[in-house]
């Protein structure tokens, strides 16, 4: 399933938890940049409030990485503070906030078995890997290969 929102970020937390309320029977795993969780935070209050389970994946690169991909990376005066926003946020504060079980990934081997954990967890969980944000691409890469093991297995 996919959510184009606006910039294609908007609604996606809020997209992944109504499939996977949905689905229910079937385990679901919402895997988001940062910036993309920020943008539809307030959907996690969903998972309490409506009794919805569902891992999410959270690659933290600290902003925007797609951006450094596009035309405008090469205004480096104004690109950091206007395009890749580095949020700073605390993760483990944003599981808190909404119930959910915090589990941070220190190294990209630990992901897969942790996104494995919490698809056995009864309760939801978010699973957080950080990278810096030069390596957008292949940090998706391995939180994208971690999840589909995990959901295979």
């Amino acid at each position: 399933y996919g959510n184009r929102g606006a910039s294609g970020i908007d609604g996606l937390v809020s997209t992944g938890l109504g499939i996977a309320a949905a689905r229910s029977s079937n385990p679901t795993v919402l895997l988001l940049g940062d910036l993309s969780v920020y943008h539809d935070m307030n959907g996690l209050w969903s998972l309490r409030r409506h009794g919805i389970k569902a891992t999410i994946v959270v690659c933290d690169n600290n902003g925007g990485g797609v951006f450094n991909f596009l035309p405008q990376a090469q205004h480096t005066d104004v690109f950091e503070e206007i395009f890749a926003t580095p949020l700073g946020l605390d993760f483990a504060q944003v599981a808190r906030l909404y119930g959910l079980v915090y589990s941070p990934v220190t190294d990209r081997s630990g992901l897969e078995p942790a996104i494995t954990d919490a698809l056995g967890a009864q309760t939801s969980t978010m699973v957080v890997v950080r990278y810096k944000r030069e390596d957008s691409v292949n940090g998706h890469r391995v939180c994208w290969e971690a999840a589909a093991a995990a959901l295979r297995a």
